[in-house]
């Protein structure tokens, strides 16, 4: 059985699938949430930007960068609570889709926010010395390659500045060659690429060997994994309007993440690093 329910990779994470999680709301986010004392979708979601935001130490002076934004309610988050104003904000998406998306609802509430259809390779286009913070939310495991991601993070970030991702990562778990099997191909399936494939530790060497400090780490899985499994599959199938065969998807995703498997395949983690 596929657990993720997903034969292609067009809906991980690259369509506008995900606000069927949002339904009975304004909101379009689309990360697994922090669910820490909420059993709603939204606020789980808005929790885990929140807690990216101070991680990352964001402040009103600060230039920021978001890669992996998907349809930007972060953003919004983000300028109400830390007073960051829009025209201090870069945000890169690499679905078309959301982007247009993302126009279209933030036009009028961030109108200067700086919104580019592009994906983590345009970091090459960034100059040296240019941002304050890099923020990822739920999103770097996606990005093709994770050693050239790194090393263009480090590049385009101030002297002190901060990179701070919040992601799915692999357990540091001996498995056997039919386990690594399969995890690698619920990988393909999630969209994670065979080139970002990695634990927690294998990246804090790469961190590190490119000069990186870290400043913080937290393990969220049991506030992550748990709340999300948990509303998947109690709450999404009883709610209107979800079609029944991405309800049906959702429903073995929130099994797999609830599974002994899930346990020992992935993490969930939050770290910042100071260049």
């Amino acid at each position: 059985m596929d657990p993720f329910g997903w034969r292609k990779r067009k809906e991980a994470p690259d369509t506008l699938a995900h606000l069927y999680l949002n339904i009975g709301s304004a909101s379009s986010w689309a990360n697994f949430g922090y669910w820490k004392n909420t059993k709603e979708y939204p606020t789980a979601a808005r929790n885990l930007a929140l807690l990216l935001g101070e991680a990352a130490t964001l402040s009103a002076d600060d230039r920021v960068l978001d890669l992996g934004c998907g349809c930007g309610d972060q953003l919004s988050v983000w300028s109400e609570t830390f007073g960051i104003p829009s025209n201090r904000i870069v945000a890169i998406n690499s679905s078309q889709e959301q982007v247009s998306y993302a126009e279209k609802k933030w036009r009028g509430l961030l109108p200067s926010l700086d919104l580019r259809f592009a994906d983590a390779d345009s970091l090459t286009e960034f100059p040296d010395d240019s941002y304050d913070k890099i923020l990822c939310l739920d999103s770097a495991y996606f990005f093709r390659d994770r050693r050239k991601f790194i090393k263009e993070t480090f590049r385009i970030l101030k002297p002190g500045g901060k990179f701070c991702s919040a992601e799915l990562v692999f357990a540091a778990v001996k498995l056997s060659w039919k386990e690594r099997l399969e995890r690698n191909i619920l990988s393909f399936l999630a969209g994670i690429p065979s080139s970002n494939r990695f634990s927690y530790e294998e990246l804090a060497g790469l961190h590190a060997a490119e000069g990186f400090e870290q400043t913080s780490f937290e393990i969220l899985d049991e506030y992550v994994f748990d709340g999300f499994a948990e509303f998947l599959q109690k709450v999404l199938p009883s709610m209107e309007g979800v079609p029944s065969g991405l309800a049906l998807r959702y429903l073995r995703f929130g099994e797999f993440l609830a599974s002994e498997k899930r346990r020992k395949f992935f993490r969930y983690v939050l770290y910042t690093l100071q260049k």
